[in-house]
């Protein structure tokens, strides 16, 4: 190596995942644990459809402006149930999803962490649909 290294920054990427999208990732997590990945988890699964979404959006361009976007998504309608919740993720990430969503807001101007997070989902979906087993229910 040449001396330089280059360095990763661990940061917190805290996300509001709705019902749906949070049984059907604890459905990948066991159907994975099932088929004997025992260290798969939500994190996994997140990383796993933010490759897929770089797979479908290859060319998002960068921020022109490094500022953070203040917009929470307050004005949406029926959000329904909400589990909050987060990943430890890189700088370098945590960069690109910023990127895809400003790139987005062009085209929505309420597109929202929580878009992305089912934008993110719809890309699992497309790949694991009909695949997935139902957690069984230790009540019946």
């Amino acid at each position: 190596m040449n001396g330089v290294e280059k360095k990763i920054y661990p940061t917190l990427f805290t996300f509001n995942l709705p019902e749906e999208g949070l049984n059907f990732i604890n459905e990948l997590v066991y159907t994975k644990i099932v088929e004997g990945n025992l260290n798969y988890s939500l994190t996994s699964a997140f990383m796993e459809g933010l490759i897929l979404l770089q797979e479908t959006y290859p060319n998002v361009p960068k921020r022109l402006s490094l500022k953070r976007r203040y917009y929470k998504g307050g004005a949406q309608k029926n959000k329904g149930k909400i589990h909050k919740t987060s990943i430890v993720s890189s700088l370098e990430i945590n960069s690109w999803i910023e990127d895809y969503i400003v790139h987005k807001l062009k085209e929505d101007l309420f597109f929202s962490k929580t878009s992305f997070v089912k934008d993110l989902l719809r890309e699992l979906e497309k790949k694991y649909s009909n695949k997935l087993l139902k957690i069984p229910n230790p009540n019946q």
